[in-house]
């Protein structure tokens, strides 16, 4: 049953990093586009680097800190996601002459599957380790 955890620990946790640093970096040279969002992506890649690696470090040992930090990770992306939503949905009915072109706006953008996709991994980890909390130094119940 760990080796999902162990997936976690070695893949998903130091790609998530990588990647994020990457953006991070790449960043600047994008956001010329769209500046009025610079700061939720500049704050959420700073806090996916910062969780995952909190979370990566602390799975070595199995501390409680690990077990806040990947929960928060997953609520991290999913808040993410709505946040995108919303700045794009505001930016498009700024826009939008019509009700039909904000909804195809929004729907070529893809951030109904992106949401998706972040709500399922949330719920997914959330049970995973919320059922393996003891190993952290969770209580019994």
């Amino acid at each position: 049953p760990l080796v999902f955890h162990q997936f976690i620990r070695f893949v998903v946790l130091p790609i998530n990093v990588l990647f994020a640093m990457l953006q991070l970096v790449r960043y600047p040279q994008e956001a010329h586009t769209f500046i009025w969002v610079a700061g939720t992506d500049v704050a959420y890649l700073l806090s996916r680097i910062l969780l995952a690696s909190v979370a990566f470090v602390g799975f070595l040992s199995y501390r409680q800190y690990a077990y806040g930090a990947i929960l928060g990770f997953a609520v991290l992306n999913v808040l993410y996601q709505i946040a995108v939503f919303l700045e794009l949905f505001f930016y498009a009915c700024a826009l939008a002459s019509d009700m039909n072109a904000l909804w195809y706006t929004l729907y070529t953008q893809g951030l109904w599957g992106s949401f998706i996709t972040a709500l399922i991994w949330a719920f997914i980890l959330c049970v995973y380790y919320h059922k393996r909390r003891r190993l952290f130094g969770g209580k019994k119940q």
